[in-house]
This record gives structure tokens, C-alpha cells and sequence, in this order.
């Protein structure tokens, strides 16, 4: 009797092993997830894919003028750490869906509170919605993709392709306030001033076209401290020059030159040779 019982109970162990196993399969649209930093911002897209498979995209699988999840399977959601602009239109920091209305001539751009992942779009819920011009691509693109690309200090374009067609959409980011913040607490104890951070705080002075002198009082301190790190002498020349006192800069970037040339480092040399030309013609 014993025996029996145990044999029934292995045989519905394995029955509910057995039915608990599940098979994995290829996605037909696979999910994506993107992570970028614009500026200081982190951004996180998550998406799935679909491919065109011999189909259209827009006007096919996708109808012109209903609203669209942006992808297959639930909605696209974009997420950022702070508060960010989309082509002019401010955007506090956090998570939203990301629907559009696909248009022959025009997209219409859906950005929604909603949290549920639902493909289906609950206007009740719409933080904004804003209006785009589609681009003809050259060459097709099978997998549906969204990407960043042409980053400056402060911005990029957030991509949409898919088959024939780009939408551009302008990410805008406002770092200059949390950076300020970063320097002024860097800067509170100078004796503990590491020269990165002088040399980072001077080169984005520099960047900005913010106070030169005082960009050029801490990379003073940064070379100081490093005394071989070329790339911050290369800096120091370039505040000089932006400062009108080329001379200076001049001798600064064939010192920046000479250490790089120690290193074996081409690419600084080549910069530092280039920078002395045109601040000849300057100087004259």
C-alpha cells in the first residue's frame, strides 16, 4: 500500500513539474530597453520591436492617424531623472507612456501619465501632446528602433525609425544649475580641491562661455598639481586664447605639445599644433 501511495505521489510531482515547464521562443517583437545620459539627465526608453517582415510600416501595419503604443505589445514608456524639454515643452522628471498619432505629413506626439502599460490610450491621463514632422529615410529600416543621436553638452534628438520614416524629437536638458551646484560644494574646501575637479569646473566654464578668469585661476591649480596631464595644459592654453592673450596661449599649448609628445599621444599633438596655427594668424 505503501508503495502504491508513493508512486502516485511521484507521478503527480512529475505531472506538476511537467506543467509548470515552459518553452521559450523567439519574440516576434522583442523587447528593448535604452539608456543614455544627455547632459547630466539619465533616460531610460523601454519598448519592444516589431519588424516589417515584408509589410509598410505606416499606412500598414500601422494606420495613419490613430493612436499608436510606439512599438508592439504595451506601451513604450520614457523615464528621466530631471526635469528635461521635448522640442521646447517642459517636461518634469519621471515616467511616462509614449504614444504618437502617425500622420502622412505630420505626428502627433503623446506624452501620458498612465502607468499601466495598457496599449490603450487613456487621454484623461495626458500630460501633453505636441506635433512633429515625419523625414524620408534613403534606405529602409526592418526593426522598429528609438535611439539618441547628435548629442551636444545639453541635448540630442530622440529617434523614432522604422521602415522609410524618421521622427525627430528635440531633447532639451538643463544641466547648468546642478553643475553650479556640484563646483560651488567642490570648491567650499579648496585645500581638498582634487585637480580633476578644478580642470573639470575650468573646462566647463570654458564650455559655456561662463566667468574665463575664473576658469583660468582653477586651471592654474590643476596644472599645478599635474604638471604632466597634458590635456589640462591643452585646456589652460585654449582659456588663454579665449581670453584674447594669445601669446600666452601659444607658448601654454607647445608645453602641452612637448609633454604629449613624451606620452606618444598624436591626437593631442595634432590638437595642440593645430591650436598654435590659428593662434598665430591671431597674434600678428
Amino acid at each position: 500500500m505503501k508503495k502504491v501511495i508513493f508512486g502516485l505521489a511521484l507521478a503527480g510531482l512529475l505531472f506538476t513539474t511537467d506543467a509548470m515547464a515552459q518553452i521559450q521562443t523567439p519574440q516576434p517583437s522583442p523587447a528593448a530597453t535604452v539608456q543614455q545620459v544627455v547632459g547630466i539627465t539619465n533616460f531610460t526608453v523601454t519598448y519592444s520591436r516589431p519588424g516589417l517582415k515584408s509589410r509598410a510600416a505606416f499606412g500598414g501595419i500601422v494606420p495613419y492617424d490613430q493612436v499608436w503604443r510606439t512599438g508592439a505589445n504595451a506601451s513604450t514608456f520614457v523615464t528621466f531623472d530631471d526635469k528635461v524639454k521635448l522640442e521646447g515643452n517642459e517636461i518634469p522628471a519621471g515616467k511616462y507612456a509614449l504614444f504618437t498619432i502617425p500622420g502622412k505629413d505630420e505626428w502627433t506626439i503623446i506624452i501620458n501619465k498612465s502607468q499601466t502599460g495598457s496599449s490603450e490610450l487613456d487621454a484623461s491621463q495626458d500630460l501633453i501632446r505636441f506635433k512633429v514632422k515625419p523625414q524620408m529615410l534613403a534606405a529602409p529600416v526592418e526593426t522598429f528602433t528609438i535611439g539618441f543621436n547628435e548629442f551636444t553638452s545639453t541635448s540630442a534628438n530622440l529617434d523614432l525609425t522604422w521602415d522609410k520614416t524618421l521622427v525627430r524629437i528635440k531633447v532639451t536638458t538643463e544641466p547648468d544649475t546642478k553643475i553650479t551646484e556640484q563646483i560651488k560644494k567642490a570648491m567650499a574646501n579648496p585645500l581638498g580641491a582634487a585637480a580633476q575637479n578644478y580642470f573639470q569646473s575650468a573646462s566647463y566654464y570654458l564650455e559655456t562661455g561662463k566667468d574665463l578668469n575664473q576658469a583660468l585661476e582653477w586651471i592654474n591649480k590643476a596644472v599645478e598639481i599635474r604638471k604632466d596631464a597634458f590635456w589640462m595644459t591643452k585646456t589652460k592654453a585654449e582659456i588663454l586664447a579665449k581670453l584674447g592673450k594669445h601669446k600666452e596661449a601659444i607658448e601654454t599649448a607647445e608645453m602641452s605639445k612637448k609633454v604629449a609628445t613624451e606620452a606618444k599621444n598624436d591626437a593631442y599633438i595634432k590638437m595642440n599644433d593645430d591650436n598654435i596655427n590659428a593662434w598665430k594668424k591671431l597674434a600678428k
